[in-house]
């Protein structure tokens, strides 16, 4: 998915060694190859028909070591084909010479404009995206679930809804209304809040914004002498002109613990205002949060407001 995202126009996934019952490459790639050998014979042939069913595109590799007639068509493909809108070739490859090879890349050309015409290709990426979405809901719940109180170990929160004497009395499928019904509770809870309430979070959001990586490293910034990021922009600006965008942005990484470590803003500041009453757009990067380092949303507001500057400008000429 983030190799896609910079654009690469074909990624090459192997997944050497797996089971026969391994089969979630297929869920997340475009085009599935399957890479077999000839002469396996019918036993192993029966072991591996839950991965040959997989396949997009089925090559068998060595076809040199084999009559044209024996082991190079696998058992039940008639079948698979028959089922499917795209008929699944049977590639012969020789890996040590090249040959097939050209032909191989031909037909998975073939196999992307197939997916193309007929919408799958999209629908696979949508299937896709939802089940990494699931995924990552299951684990965040599972861990706040079983998640304790501060000085309550043992105390978690699926414990804490559905103690020994309740759950002892309940089906697991009614335990599991009773939990989503106590959620969905909160959450009325929290849009019940009166616009006052709403007000005075939003007050709360734009005081922790400020404050970036938090007191004790604006002093440490103070202490070598250096300025915050806010405070840069402050002695720039025309007082009162400045207007910030996307105050409450934060990363999306959840590698190294980091999902636990967020602040607003993202480590740099963005927006626009004024230097001696000329609109000027301006982003300040704010050392104090994770040292300045570049993430991809911290990117992407640099990138935003240098595109509002390049529209302003082009529309100021016009």
């Amino acid at each position: 998915m983030l190799l896609d995202a910079f654009g690469n126009d074909a990624i090459l996934v192997e997944t050497v060694g797996v089971g026969q019952d391994e089969v979630e490459i297929a869920r997340a790639a475009d085009t599935t190859l399957v890479v077999g050998v000839p002469n396996l014979g019918d036993d192993i042939q029966a072991i591996k028909a839950g991965i040959l069913e997989i396949a997009d595109i089925l090559v068998v590799n060595k076809a040199d070591l084999a009559a044209p007639t024996t082991g190079c068509r696998p058992a039940g493909n008639a079948q698979l084909a028959d089922e499917r809108d795209w008929p699944i070739p049977i590639h012969q490859t020789v890996a040590t010479d090249g040959t097939g090879v050209v032909e191989l890349v031909d037909r998975i050309t073939e196999h992307r404009a197939f997916l193309d015409r007929s919408g799958t290709r999209h629908q696979r990426r949508a299937d896709s995206a939802r089940r990494q979405v699931r995924a990552i809901v299951e684990d965040r719940f599972s861990d706040a679930s079983n998640s304790s109180p501060a000085g309550q170990p043992g105390r978690s929160v699926l414990r804490r809804s559905l103690p020994d004497r309740t759950i002892r009395t309940l089906s697991p499928r009614r335990s599991c209304a009773r939990l989503l019904s106590m959620a969905r509770e909160t959450e009325r809870g929290i849009h019940a809040r009166t616009t006052h309430d709403k007000i005075e979070h939003l007050r709360e959001l734009r005081d922790q914004a400020t404050l970036g990586g938090g007191e004790r490293r604006i002093e440490a910034q103070h202490a070598k002498g250096k300025l915050t990021a806010r405070e840069r922009l402050d002695l720039l600006l025309d007082p009162g002109t400045f207007v910030e965008i996307d105050q409450f942005v934060t990363h999306r990484s959840t590698s190294f613990g980091l999902d636990n470590e967020l602040y607003y803003g993202d480590g740099v500041v963005t927006g626009y205002g004024r230097v001696d009453g000329r609109l000027v757009f301006v982003f300040s990067q704010d050392f104090t949060v994770f040292g300045g380092s570049l993430s991809e949303t911290h990117g992407e507001k640099i990138c935003k407001v240098m595109d509002l500057a390049s529209r302003m400008a082009r529309r100021s000429s016009a």
